[in-house]
């Protein structure tokens, strides 16, 4: 599968508007998908391109979810898994926090379509979100994981994927650090284990 070269973000809030405005100016192909008119107002007057809809955010290789709920994580998927094209394999990047068995009814759900899913926490706060300093602990299928290598912006960082499940405790096994995001990819699972 292709690498990232276009990317949608869904909510543009606290921690998304200044992840958005990073991706912008790292010259991705960008899409900011907000229910909020003033906020999508302010994207436009910076020359980005918005929506209020997330079914348009469907062709676009990468998609970023930092909605503010579970319940609206699954509406935002939901309406994704609608949207996508026969041939279509758009990474769904879970950044919100959310609960593990979320993470089971969102791959139910878009995974039909052909969507992949990579479950991506991240960790910094609104400064570092704002200085694009933010920590990705980013997991899924190794290839899943290996698309979304463009957005650490660092090409010479050797990078390894883990297929891992989101768990109260976390250990992980390499940091990297880039621009916009770094990575952490998790220790593999157990031979036979399941994924959450």
């Amino acid at each position: 599968m292709s690498s990232v070269k276009s990317v949608a973000l869904i909510g543009a809030g606290n921690m998304g508007g200044p992840m958005a405005h990073c991706l912008h100016r790292a010259g991705f192909d960008l899409l900011v998908c907000d229910t909020s008119a003033e906020i999508r107002s302010a994207f436009t007057q910076d020359g980005i391109a918005v929506t209020a809809s997330a079914e348009d955010c469907a062709s676009a290789d990468a998609i970023l979810v930092l909605v503010a709920n579970d319940a609206q994580i699954m509406a935002v998927t939901s309406a994704l898994a609608g949207a996508v094209l026969a041939g279509q394999h758009p990474v769904v990047c879970i950044m919100s926090t959310t609960l593990p068995g979320t993470l089971d009814k969102v791959r139910s759900t878009i995974a039909p379509a052909g969507a992949r899913i990579v479950d991506a926490p991240i960790s910094g706060g609104i400064v570092k979100a704002r200085e694009g300093r933010l920590t990705v602990m980013a997991g899924g299928e190794n290839e899943d994981v290996e698309r979304m290598r463009p957005l650490r912006h660092l090409p010479s960082v050797s990078f390894t994927a883990a297929r891992w499940a989101r768990r109260p405790s976390r250990r992980c096994s390499t940091t990297f650090s880039a621009s916009p995001v770094c990575f952490l990819p998790r220790r593999p699972l157990p031979s036979g284990s399941a994924m959450a």
